[in-house]
């Protein structure tokens, strides 16, 4: 992602079917800039990426240690999208596994994770900060040496 990303993901994130993800945020221009600004300038060690088809961008993934177009939704994308970007993690760091949250009520991503490998190892009440993050939650393993099926 870079800045000038930031329009294209104002107005994906004020799509009705990403906003019911993003609860108590502005999608509006000067809040995604003063959001991701920090991410992409490096002062915050959230790494953000675009994710597009063809030229068009359909959404962000953003990895850190411990996202569409209406008519682009359920074509496999997000899949896609994790299945390419699992090995880029663990290539960066090394680590023996990954942890995700996600939403209970958001079926498609879970089901996406489910598609490449992760496991569902928690289920309750996660609280957050973050109003998007905050609620009843999933948690997902992925355990490093799934990574290699992930490149074939």
């Amino acid at each position: 992602m870079v800045r000038d990303d930031f329009p294209s993901i104002s107005r994906w994130l004020d799509q009705p079917h990403v906003r019911r993800w993003w609860v108590g945020q502005d999608a509006n221009l000067p809040a995604v800039v003063q959001k991701y600004r920090p991410r992409i300038d490096g002062s915050e060690r959230t790494e953000m990426f675009v994710i597009c088809s063809g030229s068009r961008l359909i959404g962000f993934i953003q990895r850190y240690r411990i996202a569409d177009e209406p008519d682009a939704v359920n074509l496999g994308f997000g899949t896609a999208a994790i299945r390419a970007f699992v090995p880029t993690i663990y290539d960066r760091w090394r680590i023996s596994s990954l942890l995700v949250g996600v939403q209970q009520d958001n079926r498609p991503s879970w089901h996406a994770l489910e598609r490449c490998g992760f496991t569902r190892i928690w289920a309750g009440r996660l609280d957050s900060d973050d109003p998007s993050d905050a609620g009843p939650a999933y948690v997902y393993q992925h355990a490093g040496a799934d990574a290699r099926r992930l490149r074939q």
